[in-house]
């Protein structure tokens, strides 16, 4: 089977709607059904708020707040890896941990792995007490050497393992018999959005209609189009904003911190594709200046040294995007680059394509995806013009995937890898109001004025609850 190049997805059994369904509803009020629906059945202006959407209304990812921020919790409660704070040296009865790393309860194996001057060292230490806090901080504990050797010769030794060192935690051993262990909670970072309200009018006047128009200027015919317009911009919004506005978000110098109102971050601020003063991603500056949630956890960034796309690229990059997550992931790009994907993969021997399908939440409506099975991960596809020509700004190198990159600049060739378990969108519980979903309200008419006008207005946010499980892969050029 072949892949379509330019296929954009199709609907079955499609909603009949047009915008003489807006001027039926009563009032001129549009019908939260009404507007539900056409939120979807003109998804392809603006793919990827319409894909979180449905999702959030699938129950995937449904935040619905009562504050003007929506919180989520984000990497392990106790990572397995961890990175030591300074030297060691054994046999010596005490290591030093670096910060993030104070939860260690006794009987906790530690596995110190490094290699030096060629030679690969392996260390194994048991934690005898709690944590001691020094300075940075760091967390030293008292430890006892289980071994140390050359993993080549197997021969016992006493490397110094260096500040940085990779720390791998192994389940701990108690004794035979005792009491039970020590308790201690940990919870993993706490990161946030801000819910955006966004607002616009649109008018007619009574006098000027009493004219004839060649053209539709009908108030719900420009309600109609405004809707549009506004999930256009909401979308690329959610694709490109690289920072969050709000109080306190932007503390940095160069930034107009007095502003009203607030801004929404987009996939760029949480995935952190290294668009940072540093080649290895943000730093505690980065966050202090609002321009990076944490400091650590990112998506999978993977730049490819190349100048387009191929399988075994993509195939790599699956084995790196399925570590957290589900194997389905949803590549979102600009329709260009959705075709040189594609491209790639036609012709390649033993690939399974199919349609990949999401129901849309209290209809009968299915939008159906292409997609392909890879040898690491579900693929389907969402081209989104929204990301026409759209940079993305990438910093190098990126160590932990072998790039070499110190600057890489601006990349029109990528993609967004997103998985559709984590990721949606998040409204506010407004108090007689409900929730904070698109709606057009009725403007009050003062001083006799003979201009109708309506409001449509949303509040809302992006939702990236499990950063890890979400990527981009970038090309050279």
């Amino acid at each position: 089977m072949v892949m379509g190049i330019t296929g954009l997805g199709t609907t079955a059994n499609p909603i009949p709607l047009d915008y003489a369904s807006l001027r039926a509803a009563p009032d001129l009020v549009i019908d939260q059904y009404v507007a539900d629906n056409l939120y979807f059945r003109t998804r392809n202006r603006y793919p990827f708020v319409a894909f979180a959407e449905l999702l959030s209304r699938s129950g995937q990812q449904n935040y619905t707040v009562n504050g003007k921020v929506v919180n989520w919790f984000i990497g392990d409660e106790e990572p397995t890896v961890a990175t030591l704070g300074d030297t060691y040296t054994p046999p010596a009865t005490t290591v030093t941990m670096s910060a993030d790393f104070n939860y260690f309860v006794i009987g906790t194996v530690l596995q110190l792995r490094q290699v030096i001057a060629g030679i690969p060292y392996v260390c194994e230490l048991r934690i005898t007490s709690a944590p001691t806090t020094l300075a940075g901080p760091l967390y030293q504990y008292n430890v006892e050497m289980i071994r140390c050797q050359d993993e080549m010769t197997l021969a016992a030794a006493t490397p110094t393992f260096t500040t940085g060192a990779t720390v791998l935690l192994q389940s701990h051993f108690a004794p035979w018999d005792g009491e039970a262990g020590e308790y201690i909670q940990r919870r993993p970072v706490s990161i946030y959005n801000i819910l955006q309200r966004s607002r616009e009018c649109v008018g007619e006047g009574k006098w000027q209609m009493a004219e004839t128009f060649y053209t539709d200027i009908r108030l719900m015919r420009q309600a109609q189009d405004k809707m549009y317009n506004m999930l256009t911009k909401i979308d690329k919004q959610m694709l490109t904003q690289a920072f969050r506005v709000g109080p306190g978000t932007l503390t940095g110098t160069g930034y107009n911190n007095s502003l009203e109102g607030a801004q929404f971050a987009g996939l760029p601020f949480y995935l952190q594709p290294g668009c940072y003063n540093n080649g290895y991603g943000p730093t505690s500056t980065d966050v202090a200046n609002g321009t990076a949630p944490y400091v650590g956890l990112r998506g999978q960034i993977y730049c490819a040294d190349s100048v387009e796309y191929t399988y075994d690229k993509l195939n790599d990059f699956g084995a790196h995007m399925t570590r957290f997550g589900g194997d389905l992931k949803v590549c979102v790009a600009s329709p260009t680059n959705i075709i040189r994907i594609k491209a790639a993969l036609n012709g390649v021997s033993g690939l399974r394509f199919y349609t990949e399908k999401f129901m849309f939440p209290g209809t009968t409506s299915i939008w159906e995806m292409d997609a392909v099975q890879l040898d690491t991960m579900r693929l389907a596809f969402l081209p989104d013009h929204n990301l026409d020509n759209v940079p993305l700004f990438v910093r190098g190198p990126d160590p932990e995937n072998g790039g070499d990159w110190n600057n890489v600049g601006a990349i029109t060739k990528f993609a967004y890898f997103i998985d559709p378990k984590h990721i949606g969108v998040a409204y506010l519980n407004v108090p007689g109001e409900g929730v904070s979903r698109m709606r057009l309200y009725d403007v009050e008419a003062t001083n006799r004025s003979s201009i109708i006008r309506k409001e449509i207005e949303v509040g809302m946010s992006l939702v990236v609850s499990e950063v890890r499980a979400h990527g981009v892969l970038a090309l050279s050029m």
